[in-house]
């Protein structure tokens, strides 16, 4: 799963199909098919590892720590997930 964080407003949020804007509208960005997304502004893009992330929700604990999953930052050149223009 690919995210943005807002480096402006700190705002973290998935991407969908149709565009989505952080709250203060710097950042935004999308999918363009199930692999490839684009965004714009001062964001720094992140992912999940989807199959650690079902098997924390699967595993979510009643009490005390909850289940760790794994999350990264995205590489500044990166094929699937691409900074464009903002005049673009």
């Amino acid at each position: 799963m690919k995210i943005l964080m807002c480096t402006n407003c700190m705002d973290v949020f998935n991407l969908k199909l149709e565009e989505k804007t952080c709250t203060c509208g710097k950042t935004c960005g999308k999918y363009l098919d199930e692999l490839h997304a684009v965004f714009k502004g001062p964001a720094i893009p992140m992912g999940f590892t989807n199959s650690s992330l079902i098997k924390a929700v699967n595993n979510q604990p009643l009490e005390g720590q909850g289940e760790e999953f794994t999350a990264f930052v995205i590489p500044k050149k990166c094929d699937t997930f691409v900074k464009i223009d903002e005049d673009s």
